[in-house]
C-alpha cells in the first residue's frame, strides 16, 4: 500500500537503509513516549531512548534535502510541480496525524510534527531548488532566528511553528527554523558531492536480508510512520 506519490524504480538502497533505521528508531521512541504519557513514566529521558528520538529525527529531515536534490538531479523539468504535489499529499496526513493523535492523546496531540514540518519545508525548498546557496544562507538565518526566541513564550500556534516557545505540551513538534537548517544542508551536499548518474555504482550497503528488509521499511517510511500510532497504541491498550 502506497500512500504517497513515488518512484519505485532505481531508488538508492543506502538512503533506503538508513531512512528504514531512522523508522525504526523513531518507532521505539514513540513506543516509550507514549507510555510515559498513558502512565506517568519518563523512560524517554533515558539518554539511550532519548538518543534514538535525536538520531531519527536528525536522519529523516537531512534526507528528505537529500533526496530532493537527487530528484532534481534526475528530472529539473517539473520539479517544483513535482514537489508541491507532494507536499499536498504530506499536509493531508499531516492533518490526519493530527486527528488520530487527537483522539489518542487528547493532552498531547500533534499539532505540528514532523510531517507538517516536512510539507512546509518541501515547498521552500522546492522553490528555492535552483540556488543551493541562497537556501543555505536561508536556513543558517533560520536557524539564528531560533537562537533568539526559542525561550520566548507564546500561545500563538503561529509562531510556535516558526519557533517560538509553546505553552502547550505534544508529543511531537518540529518549529521551522530550528529543524529547516537540516535540511537545507541535506540538499547542499546532494548538490555538492553526489552525482546521481554515479550513485548507484557506489553503494555502501550491502546486500543481504537484514538490509533489504531495513531499506524495505526505508521505501515505506510514510506508510509505516502513520500505521505506528495506531500499532503502538493498540498494543499499549491490550497489554
Amino acid at each position: 500500500m502506497i500512500f504517497y506519490p513515488k518512484n519505485m524504480n532505481n531508488r538508492n538502497i543506502d538512503i533506503d537503509f538508513f531512512r528504514g533505521i531512522a523508522i525504526i528508531l523513531m518507532s521505539i521512541y514513540h513506543w516509550y513516549a507514549v507510555k510515559d504519557i498513558r502512565t506517568g513514566s519518563i523512560n524517554t529521558k533515558n539518554t539511550l531512548i532519548d538518543s534514538f528520538g535525536h538520531i531519527s529525527r536528525t536522519t529523516f529531515i537531512f534526507l528528505m534535502g537529500l533526496s530532493m536534490n537527487l530528484s532534481y538531479q534526475k528530472k529539473k523539468k517539473g520539479f517544483i510541480d513535482r514537489q508541491i504535489t507532494r507536499s499536498c499529499y504530506l499536509t493531508f496526513y499531516a492533518i490526519l496525524i493530527t486527528i488520530i493523535t487527537k483522539i489518542i492523546l487528547p493532552d498531547k496531540y500533534i499539532r505540528f510534527g514532523i510531517l507538517h514540518y516536512m510539507s512546509v519545508t518541501m515547498t521552500i525548498l522546492a522553490l528555492l531548488s535552483e540556488y543551493p546557496q541562497v537556501m543555505m544562507l536561508f536556513g543558517i538565518i533560520m536557524y539564528i532566528t531560533y537562537v533568539h526566541i526559542n525561550d520566548k513564550p507564546s500561545s500563538n500556534i503561529l509562531l510556535n511553528i516558526l519557533g517560538y516557545k509553546s505553552d502547550f505540551q505534544t508529543i511531537d513538534l518540529f518549529p521551522i527554523s530550528k529543524w529547516i537548517l537540516i535540511s537545507c544542508l541535506g540538499y547542499f551536499v546532494g548538490n555538492e558531492f553526489i552525482d546521481y548518474e554515479k550513485l548507484n555504482n557506489n553503494q555502501l550497503i550491502s546486500n543481504n536480508i537484514l538490509t533489504n528488509m531495513i531499506g524495505k521499511l526505508g521505501q515505506y517510511s510514510l506508510e509505516v510512520y502513520i500505521v505506528h500510532w495506531f500499532v503502538i497504541y493498540g498494543f499499549q491498550k491490550l497489554i
